[in-house]
């Protein structure tokens, strides 16, 4: 006889996977669609809990394949390179010593000022264009709750 999910002869005392793991990715494949709707539930029900989890995984993703993750940054830079120009850009002004804009440090929605990240609504690359979208509120801060 032969495993169900991976084709390889069972070994004594076994009658459909070869292992544990093998049990778990056959029926991860056939139920996929309620297993992802159930995680979905339970990251919604415990935000904090599976922000950390989150965390935690993509640092050890970063950490494990330095590597394949420098190589998908630099595919969405080639994407789209006017965005990462426009955005280094904008930060390299806002840190500027002789600031020629600044930007109120407070939270678009909720006024908030802790945890601040930047939105961009447009993406300019020119100064004077980065100047004038700041002033039209293009740019502008949004705490991590709000985004």
């Amino acid at each position: 006889m032969k495993c169900k999910n991976c084709n390889k002869e069972l070994p004594k005392g076994r009658t459909k996977y070869c292992s544990d793991n093998c049990r778990y990715k056959h029926y991860y494949e056939e139920n996929k669609e309620r297993c992802i709707k159930k995680a979905r539930e339970w990251e919604k029900k415990n935000p904090k809990k599976a922000k950390e989890i989150h965390k935690k995984a993509n640092d050890k993703y970063r950490r494990n394949n330095k590597r394949r993750f420098n190589e998908l940054i630099k595919k969405q830079y080639y994407k789209d390179k006017s965005k990462w120009h426009s955005r280094s850009r904008v930060y390299t002004m806002l840190k500027a010593v002789n600031k020629k804009i600044e930007i109120n440090q407070e939270c678009k929605k909720c006024k908030s000022k802790d945890n601040l990240r930047l939105k961009f609504k447009e993406h300019p690359t020119k100064t004077e264009d980065i100047i004038k979208a700041i002033k039209d509120k293009k740019i502008y801060y949004l705490c991590g709750d709000c985004r």
